[in-house]
């Protein structure tokens, strides 16, 4: 009711040129009277019980502004500052979504330095390079749903702030997908470069027994996989170490653990069979061609440095149809991340893992999911940094017939 609040879960999905996208948002404590609603959301959810769900169907420009030209700059690279957002590279490249205060000297209006807000570079010549101001989705038909996952009396209307439900939902989702359907250029010279080059088997020979994440972040990871890996079969573990978050309760004939620490595979119940390989080394998988029903790498694609050639030896492992699944969060261990991973935005990351299926050529039926805004559960170790789990991300698709 109008006098109530409403813990809600938020689901924006929409089609793009090379995949399906769904984020997810969980917010609790919505105050259906104060807060603002995309257009129609809030008298449809009006009345409604605890499990029901209402969608509504947004046409391009109804929920976020539509394209316009006149938000599409020609800049001269001179006017590129890199450095004011700590960027590594000193030139744009194309595809990439990057802080609008970067474009601080170009004397477009309303544009600051330290601006946060993304744009997109759709392409790069010798002297200028284009920037689109415009939303990543706009032009875009969205699906919105929300799901009531609680609702309880206000005690009181006094003090708080209203909510932008519009801007919230909307900020993030669209940067995953390429710009104008083009390769988007994540590869430029020093992308793989990682803080600690030190050879990776000598520098993991020390286990380190913990995970990741926090668990009711793994928790939707379990859940996910619960859903796209088949109900038995063989399962490649990519990167894995002592667990391997699969579904709880469910059987698989083979789960075959691929990593760099014997002794953390070792801990690892789940898995059949152990593989110790430095993939950066050596990214030929030491598997024989069509023998797993998936693969799955779990909060580890960021250490690589030879991706799109791992996604390819992975597709070569994979029956047909088998579905390869990519997760990962914002927390990783910095010293081993390559470099342009630490440089994009939470949305783009997804992007780039698009964009490693897509160069392989050997999938299809991509999807990506983001899940953000459940409560940090109150005994982990992170509760002072944020009271909000951790987000969780994910890629995926099948292999090509």
């Amino acid at each position: 009711s109008e006098d109530g609040l409403a813990d809600l879960e938020f689901e924006l999905s929409w089609d793009g040129p090379d995949g399906r996208h769904v984020d997810t948002r969980r917010v609790f404590g919505v105050n259906m009277w104060r807060d603002f609603f995309p257009p129609g959301l809030d008298a449809a959810l009006l009345g409604k019980n605890v499990g029901e769900t209402v969608s509504i169907d947004f046409a391009p420009g109804a929920l976020v502004e539509d394209r316009h030209a006149v938000h599409v700059h020609e800049i001269p690279l001179a006017a590129f500052d890199a450095a004011s957002a700590g960027l590594a590279d000193p030139r744009p490249a194309r595809g990439r979504v990057l802080p609008l205060g970067v474009l601080h000297k170009a004397g477009i209006g309303g544009v600051y330095g330290g601006n946060r807000r993304p744009f997109r570079v759709l392409d790069v010549g010798a002297e200028t390079f284009i920037a689109d101001l415009n939303h990543p989705l706009a032009g875009t038909r969205i699906r919105l749903s929300a799901k009531v996952l609680g609702a309880r009396k206000k005690r009181s209307e006094f003090g708080g702030r209203s909510r932008d439900f519009i801007a919230e939902l909307t900020d993030g989702p669209g940067i995953q997908a390429r710009a104008g359907g083009a390769p988007t250029d994540f590869f430029v010279e020093g992308w793989s470069a990682r803080a600690v080059e030190d050879d990776d088997p000598t520098f993991y020979s020390v286990p380190r027994m913990a995970v990741h994440l926090d668990r009711r972040a793994l928790q939707t990871i379990r859940d996910l996989y619960a859903e796209l890996l088949p109900a038995r079969g063989a399962i490649l573990d990519l990167m894995s170490s002592l667990e391997s978050h699969l579904p709880q309760g469910r059987k698989f004939e083979r789960v075959a653990g691929l990593g760099l620490n014997r002794q953390e595979l070792d801990s690892n119940a789940a898995l059949t069979e152990r593989v110790v390989q430095d993939l950066n080394a050596s990214p030929a998988l030491p598997f024989a061609d069509a023998s797993f029903d998936a693969a799955l790498c779990t909060v580890s694609i960021e250490y690589l440095t030879q991706p799109v050639e791992i996604v390819r030896e992975v597709a070569r492992v994979l029956k047909p149809d088998a579905p390869f699944v990519v997760t990962f969060s914002n927390r990783w261990f910095p010293p081993k991340a390559i470099r342009v991973w630490k440089d994009m935005h939470p949305w783009e990351r997804l992007g780039y893992v698009m964009e490693l299926f897509l160069r392989s050529g050997a999938f299809t039926d991509l999807h990506t999911f983001s899940l953000i805004g459940d409560p940090r559960p109150d005994d982990d170790a992170h509760i002072r940094e944020t009271d909000l789990s951790d987000p969780v991300f994910a890629v995926w698709g099948k292999r090509k017939g």
